[in-house]
């Protein structure tokens, strides 16, 4: 399994689970942190997905697709995935509200700066 403390190993001896399990793990830390309102946090996890999703593209599959055996892996990645996306989902979500509090005090127009005429 790849390691998930910022460590990124040498590749060749993971299977392609581990990649994704490590993903889903980082992306619902990164979640648990907006959900806490610590945008640091989420911004370190999310550079941290960032890194094992590049580790992931290198992996090599060694499988043609055919084995029947496969078929459970693919399921399990492809509810690691979904996980992830509603991870994804509901950070946005959560993060919806600031980016627009952002967006009006790099505008001018927060309440702050307006009663501050």
């Amino acid at each position: 399994m790849p390691p998930d403390d910022g460590q990124v190993a040498n590749t060749e001896r993971w299977s392609m689970i581990p990649h994704y399990e490590a993903i889903a793990a980082a992306s619902r830390r990164m979640l648990e942190a907006a959900r806490a309102d610590d945008w640091d946090a989420v911004t370190r996890e999310e550079a941290r997905c960032r890194e094992l999703i590049t580790v992931l593209k290198g992996a090599q599959r060694t499988s043609d697709g055919t084995d029947p055996s496969l078929l459970a892996l693919r399921r399990q990645r492809l509810t690691l995935l979904r996980a992830v996306l509603a991870d994804d989902a509901e950070i946005r979500e959560l993060s919806e509200p600031w980016l627009k509090q952002l967006e009006a005090l790099l505008s001018g127009r927060s309440r702050g700066y307006a009663a501050g005429r």
